[in-house]
């Protein structure tokens, strides 16, 4: 019985140690495990943040982290010291090879002797965005229209939440904004009469951004002469160079179906060279009227003959009316 005795008094002293190293009673937890970006495109490298607490009286020397992706262990070799009572924030970077959809990523201290399962490690479910479902357009006005005083021009940003959107006007950045609707405010007087290119970057919370189709608008706050033009007619009409012309029509629709409908205006000068060239296009419901029309700032005195296409699309160029025409004299 004296033998005993001390057998049985090591298995009490070895008792407590096991207990510690019960998965989810052990003191070494995670208890935050984030990523950044949040939604990161697939392929992307990303920085994971582990916080490790050691809620114990004792420190802890060089503990393992592991790191499980959509179950497949993706690394071992992160080690941190853990002061008793202490919490420890662990960075680090790392390119994720993976789809876009959802996946989840485990944090697990000490695996080799904790396990691989329990309250001390941590899951983060995210989803992997497809970088090509990333776009950014402008909505309106439409590409060439005439914009005159204080317009509002209108930006999407698509495929996942844009941190903010920048306008920009002959690469020059006019305005920003942090949250939908992206909407931007522009008061054309601030600039001279004529054509400007405009276009859009989207940042989004993956890091990435994305820039739209640079659209051209014209800024025209003069007084414009408005040519209304007729199939088979010719009008003719007297501008100052810099002066807005209007060239419209208005189209009919008098199938018992939508068509579709192109207005191509065509301006050469008197060498017969290619002045201008400009065209909008319409989806016409049956029975309605639809007002169509380019807008021409002529910058050189002379004659000019334009001449006013209708057809169904640039594609098909199925002639819908006669052609349409104007003599414009520029002084």
């Amino acid at each position: 019985m004296l033998k005993a005795f001390p057998v049985f008094a090591s298995l009490l002293l070895l008792l407590p140690f096991f207990v510690k190293a019960d998965a989810t009673h052990t003191d070494i937890f995670i208890p935050i495990l984030e990523i950044d970006p949040k939604s990161p495109v697939a392929g992307q490298q990303i920085t994971i943040s582990t916080v490790v607490t050691n809620r114990s009286n004792a420190n802890v020397f060089n503990a393992t982290l592991s790191y499980n992706l959509d179950g497949v262990w993706i690394t071992d070799n992160v080690h941190v010291d853990l002061p008793a009572k202490k919490s420890v924030k662990v960075s680090f970077t790392i390119m994720i090879p993976v789809n876009p959809g959802e996946h989840q990523l485990r944090a697990c201290p000490q695996r080799v002797m904790l396990g691989d399962d329990g309250d001390h490690c941590s899951a983060l479910n995210f989803v992997a965005i497809d970088e090509s479902t990333l776009i950014v357009t402008i909505l309106s006005p439409k590409e060439e229209a005439v914009l005159r005083d204080t317009v509002t021009i209108k930006v999407a940003a698509l495929g996942q939440n844009a941190e903010k959107v920048e306008l920009y006007i002959e690469n020059e950045l006019v305005d920003m904004k942090k949250q939908v609707p992206f909407d931007f405010t522009i008061d054309t007087k601030k600039y001279e009469n004529g054509q400007y290119r405009v276009y859009a970057i989207a940042y989004y919370d993956s890091g990435v951004s994305r820039i739209s189709s640079v659209k051209k608008f014209v800024f025209d706050n003069s007084e414009s002469v408005l040519v209304n033009v007729k199939p088979g007619s010719v009008q003719q009409a007297q501008v100052k160079a810099g002066q807005s012309v209007l060239l419209a029509s208005d189209i009919t629709n008098e199938q018992p179906f939508k068509i579709a409908a192109t207005l191509i205006v065509l301006v050469k000068d008197s060498n017969g060279y290619t002045e201008f060239i400009s065209w909008e296009e319409q989806k016409i419901p049956s029975m309605e009227t639809i007002p169509m029309s380019r807008s021409w700032v002529p910058e050189n005195k002379g004659l000019y003959n334009v001449q006013v296409f209708l057809w169904d699309t640039l594609q098909t160029a199925v002639p819908l009316a006669d052609v349409m025409g104007a003599n414009i004299t520029v002084i």
